[in-house]
C-alpha cells in the first residue's frame, strides 16, 4: 500500500489562476508559478474574457503545463474561480492571482505540511505587499505565526473578519466535490473557500510570505473603505455559507 507520504511527494500539482485584462504583469506571474513546478504539474488558467493582450501573452509562453481556457463571457472573478478549480486534476490545488510574484521554494515549502500532517485541508502562508515595481511596501497586512488553527475557532473568526487571502491558499483534493457549487451569495472566493476547509478539516498557517502581493491601481480587489452596514452584510452572507457548509458536510456523513 502506498503511504501518504509517498502519495503527496508523487501527486500533481495544480495551480488555479484566474485571469482578466491583466496583460501588465501576467507573464512576470506565470513565470514565477512555473518555476516552482515540476514537469508533470498543471497552471490552469480560466480567463474571463479579456480584452486587452492577456491570452496572447500567455499563449507566447510556450510550456505544455499551461492550460489555457478562454470564458466565452464574463463570469466575474468568484465564478471564474470555482471554473478553475473544478477543472483542477492535481491532488493539491494552489490559487493564484494574475498580477502577483511567486516566491522560490513556495511550494515545496507547502507541499512539507502536507507531508506531515494527514488531516489537513488547507495550508495558507503569510504574503508580502509589494508595489507595482515589486518592491516590498509597509502595509498594514496581517502577520500569522505558525500551526494549525482550531476549526470553530478560525470559523468564528472568519465571521468576525475574513483571515486568508486567496493568493495565499493551497487546498488538499480530498472532498473537493463538496466545495461545488459556490453559494451565490458568496462575497468572494477565498471566504467560501476558508469555511469549506474548516468543515473538512484543519487548517495550518505557515509563517513564511511565499507570495509577493501586488497593490497597484489595476487591482480587481476594492480599495474603498466599506461602510459599516456593507460590512455587516457580508457578515450575514458568511454565516450563511457557514450553515450551507455544515449542512453538505452533514448529509455527506451520512451516506
Amino acid at each position: 500500500m502506498v503511504s501518504n507520504f509517498n502519495f503527496i511527494v508523487q501527486a500533481k500539482i495544480s495551480v488555479c489562476l484566474a485571469s482578466y485584462n491583466g496583460e501588465k504583469f501576467i507573464r512576470e506571474q506565470v513565470e514565477s508559478i512555473l518555476s516552482n513546478l515540476n514537469q508533470d504539474d498543471e497552471l490552469i488558467i480560466c480567463d474571463d474574457a479579456s480584452t486587452d493582450s492577456t491570452c496572447s501573452i500567455i499563449e507566447s509562453i510556450p510550456d505544455p503545463r499551461i492550460k489555457l481556457i478562454k470564458n466565452r463571457k464574463n463570469l466575474g472573478h468568484v465564478k471564474n474561480f470555482e471554473k478553475a478549480i473544478s477543472l483542477a486534476q492535481g491532488a493539491l490545488i494552489f490559487l493564484s492571482d494574475q498580477d502577483d510574484i511567486w516566491v522560490k521554494g513556495k511550494v515545496e515549502k507547502v507541499v512539507e505540511v502536507f507531508q506531515r500532517f494527514n488531516n489537513i485541508s488547507l495550508v495558507y502562508h503569510n504574503i508580502q505587499p509589494v508595489d507595482a515595481f515589486g518592491n516590498d511596501l509597509k502595509a498594514n497586512f496581517p502577520v500569522y505565526s505558525e500551526g494549525k488553527r482550531n476549526s470553530w475557532m478560525f470559523l468564528i473568526r472568519q465571521l468576525i473578519k475574513p483571515q486568508i487571502f486567496g493568493c495565499g491558499c493551497c487546498l488538499r483534493r480530498n472532498n473537493i466535490k463538496s466545495l461545488f457549487p459556490f453559494p451565490s451569495s458568496v462575497y468572494a472566493h477565498d471566504h467560501w473557500i476558508a469555511v469549506w476547509a474548516a468543515i473538512n478539516g484543519q487548517v495550518f498557517f505557515l509563517k513564511d510570505k511565499l507570495v509577493k502581493y501586488r497593490q497597484h491601481e489595476y487591482n480587481l480587489s476594492p480599495k474603498k473603505h466599506r461602510t459599516i452596514s456593507k460590512i455587516l452584510i457580508d457578515r450575514v452572507k458568511l454565516a450563511m455559507q457557514i450553515i450551507v457548509a455544515i449542512y453538505r458536510r452533514f448529509l455527506q456523513s451520512g451516506e
